[in-house]
């Protein structure tokens, strides 16, 4: 049994730390995200690929098209860009055909922490605060 021990608790710590790895953003409220965002609007990705660095990491491209804008000058055609290759834990799948939330700074770069795809339902209250703060101006 003593033996044993030699395996668990490596294999424990191997765990613990993973969460290392995970991303670290606080999700906060739409207000809050859209207060620190220079651009928040719901776009469809037309098409997307992905692209390997010279690195030889991958990241995803898409270009969208506008469906709503909340704050900002998206426009269509624009691109935007997550994640990269190895997977990671902040990134996003950017899918061609699917409409998404995106808050964003100063970069182009999307991930789970400023963006995520729109579910009608799911997402009715958020669409909804993001719509009142547009309109209050």
């Amino acid at each position: 049994m003593k033996g044993i021990w030699r395996f668990v608790v490596p294999a424990f710590g191997i765990l613990a730390s993973s969460s290392v790895f995970a991303c670290s953003c606080a999700h906060s409220d739409p207000d809050q995200r859209y207060r620190e965002s220079s651009q928040v609007f719901l776009a469809k990705v037309i098409p997307a690929r992905e692209i390997i660095g010279k690195d030889s990491w991958i990241h995803m491209e898409a270009t969208i098209k506008i469906v709503e804008v909340f704050k900002g000058t998206p426009r269509d055609g624009d691109v935007l860009r997550s994640g990269v290759r190895p997977r990671t834990y902040c990134e996003i799948d950017l899918i061609e055909g699917q409409v998404y939330v995106i808050y964003l700074g100063a970069s182009n770069w999307v991930g789970i922490c400023n963006s995520h795809r729109y579910d009608a339902e799911d997402d009715l209250a958020e669409i909804a605060v993001l719509r009142a703060l547009r309109d209050r101006k």
